[in-house]
C-alpha cells in the first residue's frame, strides 16, 4: 500500500508524484483507494476552478471521457468524483516502456518509425476515434502526437478530450477558437465549433505525414518567433503545399490534409479501410483488434506494471498472474513477471521464466 503520509485528496486519491501540469490543469500518479487501482488524476487549477465557464467546459470533459467506456485505443475514464467543489478526473495510467516512452509525441523524437508500425498505429487511431464518433462525438479537436499515448504493449490509445465536442454536452464556444495551431484544419481557426469529424481527420494527416518522415511537419516554421503566430498559422494551413513523400501513404496523407473538408475522407471508417489494404500489402495480413480475452491480460498486465511503479509488488505480482492465467501465452506479462520476481530476491524463479520464453520464441505472443 502507498505511504501513510502521502497527501490524499477527498479521502480517497492517495497522491504520489506529478506527471505534468499546462494551463488548464495539473495530471497526478495517484492510487484510488475505492476502485484500488492506479490513476492519473486530472484536476483543474484553482484559479480557473472558481470560473463558472471553466469549471462548465471541466465537466463537459468529464462527461465525454465517461460516455467511451472501455476501448482498447482510447484511455478510459476510471472515476468522476467532487471534492471542495472541485472536479477531479481518475483516468486510466499509461506507464512508460523501459526506454520511457509512453506517447508518440516521444517516439517520433527518439526513434524512426517503421512502414508497417506507422500504418498500425494508423489503423488504431481510427478505431478508436470510430469508436468515439460512434458513442456521441462530435470532434476531438486536439488531435496531436502528444494527446497519442502507447502502453506497454505498443498499443496507441487516443487521450485528452478537454476540447472535444459531445452530442451530451450543450457547446458554448461558438465563435470561440481553441486547439493546438500546428495541426488545426482551417475551419477551426475560424470557429472551433464548426469542427466535425472531417476537421479530425486533417490534423490526423499531419500526424501521418509525421509518422512516416521521422517527426517532420508539412510545412515550415518560422526560423524565429512570431508575435501573430496564430495569424501566421492561419494563413499557413490554408496555402502550404504538401511535400512529395516516398511513401505508400503518400496518397492518404493528401486527401486527408484537403483545404476544404469536403475534399477530405467523410470518415474514419473509411480510412481505415485504405490502410486496411496497405496493411495487407506489406504485412500479408488483415490487422485486427484484440480480442476480449487479449483486452483483459493486457489491461491486467498495465496495471500490474503500474503498481510495480509504485513499489506495491505483492499486487504488481498478482495482476501479472492474473493475466498470465487469462493468457497463459503472454510473453509481455511471462517477462515482467519475471522482472518482478528478480527484484524481489527470486533470481531463481525469475531466471526459469526467461529460460522458458527463449526455448521457443515461437509458441509466445509478443504483444496483443
Amino acid at each position: 500500500m502507498p505511504p501513510k503520509n502521502s497527501p490524499t485528496v477527498s479521502n480517497r486519491f492517495i497522491i504520489r508524484t506529478l506527471l505534468g501540469e499546462g494551463g488548464f490543469g495539473q495530471v497526478f500518479l495517484v492510487f484510488d483507494k475505492e476502485i484500488g487501482e492506479v490513476c492519473a488524476l486530472k484536476v483543474i487549477r484553482d484559479e480557473l476552478g472558481a470560473n463558472p465557464h471553466q469549471q462548465n467546459e471541466f465537466k463537459k470533459e468529464a462527461l465525454t471521457w465517461l460516455h467511451f467506456g472501455r476501448h482498447a485505443n482510447i484511455v478510459s475514464a476510471k472515476a468522476v468524483d467532487v471534492f471542495n467543489d472541485r472536479l477531479f478526473i481518475a483516468l486510466e495510467f499509461v506507464a512508460p516502456d523501459e526506454g520511457g516512452i509512453n506517447s508518440l509525441e516521444t517516439a517520433l523524437k527518439r526513434r524512426r518509425i517503421s512502414q508497417e508500425q506507422a500504418v498500425r498505429w494508423a489503423i488504431e487511431i481510427c478505431w478508436g476515434m470510430s469508436f468515439a464518433y460512434s458513442h456521441g462525438l462530435i470532434a476531438h479537436r486536439d488531435l496531436k502526437p502528444a494527446n497519442l499515448l502507447i502502453d506497454q504493449h505498443g498499443r496507441i490509445k487516443i487521450s485528452d478530450f478537454g476540447l472535444a465536442i459531445h452530442a451530451s454536452t450543450e457547446s458554448a464556444d461558438k465563435g470561440f477558437v481553441s486547439g493546438t495551431p500546428l495541426y488545426m484544419p482551417p475551419e477551426q481557426f475560424i470557429s472551433a465549433s464548426a469542427c466535425d469529424e472531417r476537421s479530425d481527420i486533417y490534423s490526423f494527416g499531419i500526424i501521418l505525414f509525421q509518422l512516416v518522415t521521422g517527426g517532420q511537419l508539412p510545412f515550415e516554421l518560422p526560423a524565429t518567433p512570431r508575435k501573430d503566430l496564430f495569424t501566421f498559422f492561419r494563413q499557413l494551413h490554408t496555402s502550404f503545399e504538401i511535400p512529395q513523400i516516398q511513401s505508400p501513404l503518400g496518397a492518404i496523407i493528401r486527401r486527408c490534409l484537403a483545404k476544404s473538408p469536403g475534399g477530405r475522407f467523410t470518415s474514419f471508417a473509411h480510412i481505415e479501410a485504405e490502410l486496411q489494404k496497405l496493411h495487407a500489402n506489406i504485412a500479408g495480413w488483415r490487422y485486427s483488434p484484440p480480442s476480449v480475452q487479449e483486452l483483459d491480460a493486457a489491461d491486467c498486465n498495465n496495471r500490474a506494471v503500474s503498481f510495480y511503479l509504485l513499489g506495491q509488488k505483492d499486487d504488481a505480482l498478482r495482476l501479472v498472474n492474473m493475466a498470465i492465467s487469462v493468457m497463459p501465452s503472454f510473453a509481455l506479462a511471462l517477462n515482467n513477471k519475471a522482472a518482478f520476481l528478480a527484484d524481489s530476491g527470486k533470481l531463481s524463479e525469475a531466471i526459469e521464466i526467461w529460460q522458458t520464453l527463449t526455448k521457443k520464441p515461437e509458441a509466445w505472443t509478443p504483444i496483443l
